[in-house]
Order: C-alpha cells, then sequence, then structure tokens
C-alpha cells in the first residue's frame, strides 16, 4: 500500500478533526471510520460490526461524520436499492492522521495521568 503524503502544512481543518477523534468521548466516531476503511457498508452491516446497542447510536454517529465531511452516502443498487455509507477523501485523509497521532495522544494522555499522581490536587 502506498504512503499517503499529506500537503505541508496539514490543513487545520483536518487536524481539528484528527484532534476529536483521538478524544476519548468519540470512540464510536473513530470506530465507524476505521469500519468503513476499504469499503463502503451499509447501515445494516455497521452496526453489528460495531455492537452498537442502540441504532440511534449509529445514526447520530453516522450524521456527525458526513456533517464534518468525513463520510458520504451513496445509493448502491444490487436486490435493490441500499444506502452505503463510505469515507469521503477528507475522512481518508484524518484516518490516515489518526494513525499517525495516536502514539503521540496516548503518551500525552500517560504524561498527564502521571502528573495528576505527582502532584494530586
Amino acid at each position: 500500500m502506498a504512503k499517503l503524503q499529506f500537503p505541508d502544512p496539514i490543513p487545520d481543518e483536518d487536524l481539528r478533526l484528527a484532534h476529536r477523534l483521538l478524544g476519548t468521548r468519540n470512540t464510536l466516531d473513530r470506530d465507524v471510520l476505521l469500519a468503513l476503511v476499504g469499503k463502503p457498508r451499509p447501515f445494516g452491516e455497521l452496526r453489528p460490526l460495531l455492537g452498537t446497542k442502540r441504532d440511534n447510536n449509529l445514526t447520530m454517529s453516522l450524521h456527525r461524520l458526513r456533517r464534518d465531511g468525513l463520510t458520504r452516502q451513496r445509493v448502491a443498487y444490487g436486490r435493490g436499492a441500499s444506502t452505503e455509507h463510505e469515507l469521503s477523501a477528507q475522512g481518508i485523509r484524518v484516518v490516515a492522521l489518526v494513525y499517525q497521532l495516536r502514539p503521540v495522544a496516548e503518551s500525552a494522555a500517560l504524561l498527564r495521568r502521571a502528573e495528576s499522581y505527582a502532584h494530586p490536587a
């Protein structure tokens, strides 16, 4: 697989979205993006794959990702029409950026945790 080349400098919007996805509160958004790497998937395939308990959580996550320009919907025709979700070009860049930034984010979280033990409030 060819290595993705980022523009220099990396667009602020891509950095902002990657930072949001690395936050602990957005694990479903991150999981949805990772599930879409490689192939588009319909909602019915995403739900069991991600193990979400409520359709509403997945629906809201897909809405946020589409609103932020990371995914798009397309109608797939086969044994009937179905809506599939896929990564946009920006979504592909942001997923690659998340993979590159994850070790830095994990190190920063460990450092913050260590500092809180060293200097209790």
